[in-house]
């Protein structure tokens, strides 16, 4: 199992046998992942097993952003998704940790490389015939964190109605209350970024910022 040398909430350290046990258990198939939230940027601090590629000192996904940034410590558990890495069907669940005062610390990810069950189902499914399928969620599971901000900013742009150098000042508002809707902005650096693809300063997107939240909150 490879981990990051960094000390964890108590909480966090106790899950580390597990995964070991776990990976050991269910072979070569199962990927088990352990994110401490202090870090978004580097929240993977213990991996087991390989299914995704991803190592210690990566970031959260986009998917794990988007929604602990719209649900907080109240996040539901991410349970049985579908997705997709590099030609691999995945199944994967994510179960939010949290401390004794109900704090989100973390979370542990179960990923599950189905492609071959997958493949299997398809041939029975041609004898049996058609059963309802599951959609699949689009996750990126990035490398590192440069990787997510790119992920989130160019599809962000793919959506805006034009470039960030014809945007209205509203369209500038919307775009960046979009990606803190995703959870862009829980990243070091983000402000930063953002700044540099509109044309704007840091103190303007902050602007931004308040004003898309003002309009979230006002319903």
């Amino acid at each position: 199992m490879e981990e990051l040398p960094r000390k964890l909430p108590p909480e966090l350290e106790a899950l580390k046998p597990m995964l070991r046990g776990l990976s050991a258990t269910l072979g070569p198939w199962c990927e088990l992942i352990l994110h401490d939230f202090s870090t978004p940027e580097q929240s993977l601090v213990a991996v087991a097993g390989e299914v995704t590629g991803r190592k210690v000192g990566a970031p959260l996904t986009d998917r794990l952003l988007q929604h602990y940034r719209t649900h907080g410590d109240a996040a539901p558990d991410l349970l049985n998704l579908r997705t997709r890495r590099e030609g691999r069907l995945i199944k994967t669940s994510t179960i939010f940790l949290r401390n004794r005062s109900g704090k989100v610390i973390g979370s542990l990810g179960i990923n599950l490389n189905i492609t071959e069950l997958d493949l299997a189902a398809q041939l029975l499914t041609q004898v049996i015939g058609n059963v309802a399928g599951q959609p699949e969620e689009p996750i990126n599971f990035a490398g590192d964190v440069s990787e997510v901000m790119n992920h989130l900013l160019e599809s962000a742009l793919q959506q805006a109605p034009r470039p960030p150098q014809l945007m209205s000042r509203e369209e500038k508002v919307q775009f960046v209350r979009q990606l803190d809707q995703k959870g862009l902005f829980l990243i070091k650096g983000a402000v930063e970024e953002v700044a540099e693809r509109l044309g704007v300063s840091r103190f303007t997107v902050y602007t931004y910022m308040d004003e898309g939240r003002k309009q979230e909150d006002a319903g």
